[in-house]
C-alpha cells in the first residue's frame, strides 16, 4: 500500500522535480507535493511543515544552501536532501554537516526513494523516542495523582500501614497479571518471591519511621512475581506520608526485565571486545600524557613489524610516525591533550618497521582520574590505505563521468562544433592533468589533419599544424588508427614536426585518433611539460573522451549536410510553389501580382503576432496557393466582367474544397491548407464552406482574410475600380466582428502605417482620372 508523504521540493526545472516524484512513487510512496523556486515561496511553504525536503543546489534566484539555512533557522526537524547535478564532493560534504540528510545526483536518481525513506524512518525514530521520553518524565514526577497513575507505563500501587494494597493502575495489572479487583487487600509483599520479601520489608521500614512524608534514597532491585508464578527483576521505589485515615505507602514497580538482559549482553559484549582486540584487523594502543605506549595489542605488531618489548614505554611519535610529519603531530598531541581538547577522530600516517606508511583512522578516548585531570588516550586505529586509495579511484572515475556527462549535454544542446571542442578540451586538460591539448580535423578535399581547437598553449604555433596522414605524431595516428604516445619529445626522431612547438617546453605527448563510424575525423593531441606514465584509468579515460570528440565532429557534420540538404528542399518548394502561384496570376490578367502581394503582406502582419519561422513558411506557402482551388472553376465563369448569378457564384464557393483536394495529398503542403481551405470563413459564422465562427477559423486564415479583402479592395476588378486607402480603411473596421477577426484589425491598419503603399495609391489616382 502506497505511503502518503507531504514534499516540498525545491527546484526550477519541473522535469527534474517529476522524475524525483517518479523515483519516490517506484519507491512505494504517496507524494503530496509542493514545487517553489523562490526564497519567499519557500518560506510560506515551510509553515505547511512538510514531511519531506528535496531540494537542488544552484536555482537562478535561490540556494539549497539558503534553503537548508532557513530550515535550520526556524527550528524545525525535516529531513534535508539536496538532488542535484552540479554540487561537488566537498560542497555536498560542508551541506551535511550543515544539517543536510543526504545528498543524490540528478543523473543518478535511483539512490533517491531509499535515501527518503531511510530519511523519514529516522525522523519517526526521533519522534518517537522524544514522545517516550516525555511520556516517562510524566509517570516518574507525577506518580501521585491518579491519572497519571493510569497511564504509566510503571505499576503504582498504593498500601495501607499493614502493607495491604488498597490502589492498582492499570500498568500494574498488566505487570503482574492480576485484576484491580483480585489484587486490593493482598500484602505487597505478596507480590514477591519470599527470598526478597525481607529486602522489601527493611526499605518500608527505612521510608516508614516518622510522620512526615519521605521517600527511600535510591531504588531497590528485588524480583516480582506475576500471577502464573514467573519470577522477574523490578526496581522498587517507595514513598510514605500519614494522613488521618493513617499511614500510606505509594510504590512504583519497574519491569526491569529488558534492562537486566541489556547489562548482561553489554557485559558479554565488553568481554567479547576484549577478546575481538586481540584478533580483528583493528589497532588498539593507549598513550599517557607524555605520547608514551601504556599497551598495545597484537594486531599492530603485526602490522608494524616491532615486537611488544620494543614499543611498550616507547614515544609513540618518534617510533611510528614518518620523519616529515613527526615533530608537528607530536606537538599538536601534546597541546590537546593537555587541555582536554583531543580530537574524538583524525587520519594520520604511520611508519612500519622497513619504512612503508600506512595511513591509519583513529577513534580516540580521553582517560582522566577522579578528579578530571587527563591521564593518557585509548585509541582504536583502523587501516585505510587501501580504503582511501580506492576511494580516490572513486572519486577520480565520478570526475571523469561527471566530465563525460558534461560532454555529452554539450554536443546534444548544440551543433557548434567550435563549442563542443572547447568544452572536451578544457575537460582533457583538467581531468588528466596535462599542460595542454588539440584537436586536428581531417578535410576531406585537401586530406589535411588541420587545427580546430585548441587549450593551454602559450603560442600561436597549434594553429599552424597542417600534416598529412603519416606525417608527423598525429599524422601517424591517424594513418595507424591507434594511440601514439611518446614519453620523452626530445629524444632523437620524437620531436614535434611544428619546431615552433618547441618553445612550448613539452616533454610527452599521445596523439589519439578520433573514428567515428569507421571514418577517422581527427586527431585528439595531448603535451605535457613533465614525464607521464599513464595508469590503464587514464588511458581509459583519454579514449573515452576521443570517442566523445569523434561524435562531436560526426553529428557537427550530419547536422551540416542536414541544415544544406533542408535549404535546398525548401528552396525547391518554393520555386514550385511560386511558379503554381504565376501559373494562377497569368490566367486572370486582372488579379495579376495578387498573390505575390498579399503573400508579402500576410507575412508581415502574422509575424507581427508572434509566429515562428516554421509557422511563417507554412504561412507563405498557403498564401502563395490560396486560390488554387479556382483551377476547378471554368473561365466563362471566373473571368465574367458582369455580376455572377447565384448557380454561378455555388461553382465559385467550391474552390477552397477544391483546393484541399489538390494540396492534402501532398504530404509536405498538408500543414499549409489553413489559409486556402479557410479564408472565406467569416468572424460571424456567415463565411464558408463550413461557416466557422470566431476562433474556430485557423489565425493564419484569419489574418490572411484581412489581407485578401484590403489588396482586392485596392486593385482594379472586372466589375469595379479600385477604391482609395481611406474607403478601404472604413471598410475593414466596419466589418471588424462580423467578416473579421477584430483583433486582426487594428494590427494590420498599424502595420499599414509604416508600409509603402504607393503603388496602390498611383492605380487609385489613375482610376479616378479615367472616371
Amino acid at each position: 500500500m502506497p505511503i502518503p508523504v507531504r514534499i516540498l521540493i525545491v527546484e526550477d526545472t519541473p522535469d527534474d522535480a517529476e522524475l524525483m516524484l517518479s523515483c519516490l512513487t517506484e519507491e512505494g510512496f504517496q507524494p503530496d507535493w509542493t514545487r517553489v523556486q523562490t526564497e519567499a515561496d519557500y518560506q510560506a511553504a515551510l509553515a505547511t511543515a512538510p514531511d519531506l525536503i528535496l531540494a537542488d543546489w544552484s536555482l537562478p534566484q535561490f540556494s539549497g544552501l539558503r534553503a537548508l539555512q532557513l530550515m535550520r533557522s526556524a527550528g524545525l526537524d525535516i529531513p534535508f536532501i539536496i538532488v542535484s547535478s552540479s554540487i561537488g564532493e566537498e560542497t555536498a560534504i560542508d551541506a551535511l554537516h550543515q544539517g543536510a540528510y543526504d545528498f543524490v545526483l540528478k543523473d543518478r536518481p535511483a539512490r533517491l526513494g531509499s535515501a527518503a525513506r531511510r530519511a523519514l524512518a529516522e525522523k519517526q525514530l526521533r519522534e518517537e523516542r522524544q514522545r517516550m521520553d516525555e511520556a516517562l518524565r510524566q509517570s516518574e514526577e507525577q506518580y501521585q495523582y491518579r491519572c497519571v497513575a493510569e497511564m504509566a507505563t510503571d505499576a503504582i500501587i498504593t498500601a495501607d500501614a499493614d502493607g495491604r494494597i488498597v490502589a492498582w493502575n492499570r500498568a500494574a495489572q498488566q505487570i503482574f497479571q492480576y485484576t484491580k479487583a483480585e489484587a486490593l487487600g493482598q500484602s505487597l509483599s505478596s507480590l514477591m518471591p519470599e527470598s526478597y520479601r525481607a529486602d522489601h520489608a527493611a526499605a518500608m521500614a527505612r521510608v516508614g519511621a516518622g510522620g512526615e512524608p519521605r521517600v527511600i534514597g535510591q531504588a531497590v532491585e528485588l524480583h516480582g512475581r506475576r500471577k502464573d508464578g514467573t519470577e522477574f527483576p523490578l526496581e522498587l521505589s517507595l514513598a510514605t506520608w500519614k494522613t488521618q485515615q493513617g499511614r500510606f505507602y505509594s510504590a512504583i514497580l519497574r519491569d526491569i526485565t529488558s534492562r537486566k538482559r541489556a547489562e548482561d549482553a553489554l557485559r558479554e559484549s565488553e568481554w567479547r571486545f576484549r577478546e575481538m582486540l586481540e584478533t580483528v584487523r583493528l589497532i588498539a594502543v593507549g598513550l599517557d600524557t607524555a605520547g608514551n605506549v601504556t599497551f598495545c595489542n597484537d594486531f599492530l605488531l603485526s602490522l608494524t613489524g616491532w615486537q611488544r618489548d620494543e614499543v611498550i614505554g616507547k614515544n609513540w611519535f618518534e617510533h611510528f610516525l614518518p620523519d616529515d610529519v613527526r615533530n608537528q603531530t607530536g606537538q599538536v598531541f601534546l597541546t590537546t591533550i593537555l587541555t582536554g581538547s583531543f580530537p574524538p577522530y583524525y587520519e594520520n600516517e604511520i611508519q612500519t618497521r622497513q619504512g612503508a606508511r600506512r595511513l591509519i583512522g583513529w577513534s580516540n578516548r580521553l582517560l582522566r582520574d577522579p578528579n578530571g585531570a587527563v591521564t593518557g588516550t585509548n585509541s582504536i586505529g583502523e587501516d585505510i590505505t587501501e580504503r582511501k586509495q580506492a576511494e580516490d579511484r572513486i572519486r577520480r572515475q565520478l570526475e571523469h563521468l561527471t566530465a563525460l556527462h558534461e560532454i555529452d549535454r554539450a554536443i546534444t544542446a548544440s551543433f557548434d562544433l567550435r563549442l563542443s571542442l572547447a568544452m572536451i578540451l578544457t575537460q582533457v586538460t583538467a581531468q588528466l592533468g596535462v599542460t595542454a591539448a588539440s584537436v586536428l580535423l581531417s578535410n576531406p578535399s585537401s586530406q589535411m589533419l588541420e587545427f580546430a581547437a585548441g587549450r593551454g598553449f602559450r603560442t600561436k604555433a597549434i594553429e599552424r599544424t597542417r600534416l598529412r596522414p603519416g606525417e608527423g605524431h598525429a599524422g601517424r595516428a591517424a594513418l595507424e588508427r591507434h594511440l601514439v604516445q611518446i614519453s620523452n619529445l626530445s629524444e632523437p626522431g620524437n620531436q614535434l614536426t611544428t619546431p615552433l612547438l618547441a618553445e612550448e617546453g613539452f616533454v610527452s605527448y599521445f596523439g589519439v585518433p578520433l573514428i567515428a563510424k569507421g571514418e577517422v575525423k581527427g586527431v585528439l593531441e595531448i603535451f605535457h611539460a613533465a614525464p607521464l606514465d599513464p595508469d590503464e584509468e587514464w588511458l581509459d579515460f583519454l579514449n573515452a573522451m576521443a570517442g566523445q570528440a569523434a561524435i562531436a565532429i560526426d553529428n557537427a557534420k550530419l547536422f551540416e549536410a542536414l541544415q544544406r540538404s533542408k535549404i535546398e528542399l525548401t528552396l525547391a518548394y518554393d520555386a514550385t510553389i511560386e511558379g503554381w502561384s504565376r501559373a494562377l496570376d497569368l490566367r486572370d490578367k486582372e488579379t495579376e501580382g495578387h498573390t505575390q502581394r498579399v503573400m508579402d503582406m500576410t507575412v508581415k502582419l502574422a509575424r507581427a503576432f508572434g509566429l515562428s519561422e516554421d509557422e511563417l513558411m507554412r504561412v507563405r506557402w498557403g498564401a502563395l496557393l490560396h486560390d488554387i482551388g479556382k483551377m476547378g472553376v471554368p473561365d466563362s465563369i471566373l473571368l465574367k466582367p458582369g455580376p455572377l448569378t447565384d448557380e454561378e457564384w455555388a461553382v465559385i464557393k467550391q474552390h477552397p474544397t477544391v483546393a484541399y483536394e489538390i494540396l492534402s495529398p501532398i504530404r509536405y503542403l498538408r500543414a499549409a491548407l489553413d489559409i486556402p481551405y479557410y479564408h472565406h470563413e467569416w468572424w460571424d459564422g456567415t463565411g464558408y464552406p463550413f461557416g466557422l465562427r470566431g476562433e474556430q477559423i485557423p489565425l493564419a486564415a484569419r489574418i490572411f482574410a484581412v489581407v485578401d479583402v484590403w489588396d482586392a479592395l485596392r486593385s482594379d476588378r472586372p466589375y469595379r475600380n479600385a477604391w482609395l486607402q481611406q474607403a478601404v480603411t472604413e471598410c475593414l473596421r466596419k466589418q471588424a466582428g462580423t467578416h473579421f477577426d477584430p483583433q486582426v484589425v487594428p494590427v494590420f491598419l498599424q502595420l499599414l502605417a509604416t508600409e509603402d503603399l504607393s503603388m496602390y495609391e498611383a492605380k487609385a489616382h489613375l482610376t479616378k482620372t479615367k472616371e
